[in-house]
């Protein structure tokens, strides 16, 4: 027999309020051990930075350093000026082009106007 409309509504809101409980006990039980991790991750890094490494390893996997870069618009009207005025096309995409920012920045040593550049680092732990 078909669910009516309403029984339909019913059971829809109540598996929508299971969901969400589990997903807020997971996230409940989980915290204990992201904490860990973080905590982890946060003394490979010193480990790292004071013995000047890129990666450790040992038995279970490696641990290592690696630089994430994204380059962002802040003023478009600013950064097409930049680009329009120094002829530097190869800027242009859908979004300014990380590789071609990061080599101007390279070169002039001045931030271009409108973007920002966030370099981050971060640690990767991967199986052995």
């Amino acid at each position: 027999m078909p669910l009516s409309p309403a029984e339909m509504i019913d059971k829809y809101i109540k598996l929508r309020n299971k969901v969400a409980e589990i997903k807020t006990k997971h996230v409940e039980e989980l915290t204990p051990y992201n904490n860990v991790m973080l905590s982890l991750e946060a003394e490979l890094m010193r480990h790292l930075h004071a013995t000047k490494l890129d990666s450790v390893n040992g038995p279970a996997g490696t641990a290592y350093r690696q630089h994430n870069t994204s380059v962002t618009v802040d003023d478009w009207t600013r950064t097409l000026s930049y680009i329009i005025e120094n002829e530097h096309w190869d800027l242009l995409e859908a979004r300014v082009a990380k590789s071609a920012a990061l080599e101007i920045l390279e070169e002039t040593k001045k931030p271009i106007p409108g973007v920002k550049i966030n370099q981050l680092e971060v640690l990767r732990v991967r199986a052995g």
